[in-house]
């Protein structure tokens, strides 16, 4: 029993660690949007 509430508590951990990489990967997603769009950006400024 108390090696099923060692694994359950890697498990958890395991999850914990898996959704704020998942938030990381959004957030570089964001910025690269971001980095994308500044690009572009400026391009447009000089056009006009």
């Amino acid at each position: 029993l108390p090696i099923i509430a060692k694994i359950e508590r890697y498990l958890l951990i395991t999850a914990k660690i898996e959704r704020f990489l998942l938030l990381t990967a959004k957030i570089e997603r964001f910025f690269l949007i971001t980095a994308k769009i500044e690009r572009f950006y400026p391009k447009t400024v000089k056009t006009i």
